[in-house]
């Protein structure tokens, strides 16, 4: 699971950048995994590797984190396909050179989209990298 810095910097990103009629749903150390209605959105942490990047005293290393966070949306098959896209085109944009508390996004890949009934499910990966002291 990514570092607790990036999951603040990603929900407080996707907060600012929620499309209209969308919901975002919580599904870390939660129970809440059911719909939120016709059009949902929640993000997995899947975080990835960490490497030190200097040598120094104990406690004054720089280490880096490289992971992904898994952006997924679903809507109810029938029920706003063109919605999905166009939120999809705007959480792309809105993660695209990201930067917060030593958090950077530098790109961010396209959707992958699946039927997955009773949803259209699409999910954006958006690879980040995480600078962290100590």
């Amino acid at each position: 699971m990514a570092h607790s810095t990036v999951r603040t910097a990603f929900r407080t990103q996707l907060a600012a950048v929620l499309p209209a009629g969308w919901t975002y749903v919580e599904t870390v150390n939660s129970t809440n995994h059911t719909d939120a209605g016709t059009k949902w959105i929640t993000m997995e942490f899947l975080g990835g590797v960490e490497r030190v990047v200097s040598i120094g005293g104990s406690g004054n290393n720089r280490h880096i984190e490289d992971g992904v966070v898994l952006i997924e949306l679903r809507a109810l098959i029938g029920a706003g396909h063109a919605d999905l896209e166009s939120a999809c085109d705007t959480i792309r944009a809105g993660f695209r050179q990201f930067r917060s508390s030593h958090v950077k996004v530098y790109g961010v890949d396209p959707p992958l989209t699946l039927e997955d009934p009773p949803h259209y499910r699409a999910q954006i990966a958006v690879p980040y990298e995480f600078s962290n002291f100590g």
